[in-house]
């Protein structure tokens, strides 16, 4: 909490800790209809993203019908953090993943960019696919923004964070998003280790900074901020990367749990100088100092009233911070610290 109250700047991601989380199949596109029908496609997507834990692979998993494919073998899998999946099979290698994936492979899809560029700029999150080294068709997949996403963005503004979105969806697509939430800093197309980057970059420029994720790609990034924030119903990996695990999905818990770090911080300076006050003013009254000029000694029992009531105005300064808890009126279940910090405590 202690270093969350000195933060300068907020990373979020984008899929699941930004947008809903629950991410729908909007559209298929087939670039070679006649030996890939858009159903085929779609079949044969969510064939290769069974294994996948990614938010997007649920989508795919729901959307197609692998079934309805000749039965498939895998021979390798291969999943590629950040990028996609490569799978082999007795007749094909098939891509299923990010324009990054392709182009590392050496799979042209610079003739296909216009209409690439345009299905990103309705704010789809692309997954192109590529059957022997050729691409074939992309799926758009649409995730919403939360709800509150825009509110609590403006908020922590206000708090003097600047925000940023680190993804590795199509720089068209986060910059919608980024659009629509009030992100004025975005970067996409980044794997897990190019978002580990920036927070490195943002760091050695002397910004302390806290990353906002949820997902497999976002642990390597968790660990590296200087204060990691995992929403407890991501994947596991990330939660144990984060410091602060935020109950619930809700985007108010990060800017609230925020506000509680400095309020708690203000209110434990508060009860230090009140002690420190009290305690230098009492402690030579206690022994005598005024004694010899007025003549006023402290009787014992006094004093140890005295030293009662030293605890109570320090408790009864704690008290108050509970009560402007409960008048934040955007008060959500805030957080707990994670196992990792627990075991520090």
């Amino acid at each position: 909490l202690e270093a969350a109250s000195g933060l300068d700047v907020i990373v979020f991601d984008k899929t699941g800790t930004l947008t809903q989380g629950v991410p729908r199949v909007a559209t298929v596109v087939s670039f070679c209809p006649s030996e890939w029908p858009e159903d085929k496609l779609l079949a044969l997507a969510a064939w290769v993203e069974q294994f996948s834990s990614h938010p997007l692979a649920k989508s795919l998993r729901e959307a197609g019908r692998p079934e309805a494919l000749p039965s498939l073998s895998a021979k390798k899998y291969e999943e590629k953090p950040g990028r996609g999946v490569v799978v082999e099979t007795d007749e094909h290698r098939v891509f299923v993943g990010s324009e990054k994936l392709l182009t590392e492979y050496g799979i042209p899809v610079l003739a296909l960019r216009a209409t690439l560029e345009k299905l990103a700029q309705q704010g789809l999150s692309l997954l192109l696919i590529a059957i022997d080294g050729e691409c074939k068709g992309a799926i758009g997949v649409r995730d919403t923004l939360k709800p509150e996403a825009r509110e609590v963005v403006s908020r922590l503004k206000e708090l003097g964070h600047e925000v940023w979105l680190l993804t590795g969806d199509h720089s068209k697509t986060a910059g919608t998003i980024a659009a629509e939430a009030g992100i004025p800093n975005v970067r996409a197309e980044l794997d897990p280790f190019g978002k580990t980057e920036i927070i490195a970059q943002l760091q050695q420029s002397g910004k302390r900074t806290g990353m906002v994720g949820d997902g497999i790609n976002d642990a390597p990034a968790l660990a590296k901020a200087d204060v990691g924030f995992a929403f407890e119903s991501g994947v596991d990996i990330a939660v144990q990367a984060g410091d602060i695990t935020l109950l619930g999905k809700n985007l108010w818990s990060v800017a609230n749990t925020i506000e509680l770090s400095r309020l708690t911080l203000r209110t434990i300076r508060q009860n230090l100088f009140f002690a420190f006050f009290y305690n230098i003013l009492c402690i030579p009254i206690a022994a005598g100092a005024l004694y010899p000029m007025w003549g006023i000694m402290l009787d014992p029992m006094v004093a140890s009233a005295a030293m009662a009531a030293s605890s109570v105005s320090v408790v009864g300064n704690s008290l108050r911070l509970g009560r402007k808890l409960q008048n934040m009126d955007r008060l959500k279940p805030l957080a707990s610290l994670s196992s990792k910090d627990a075991d520090n405590t």
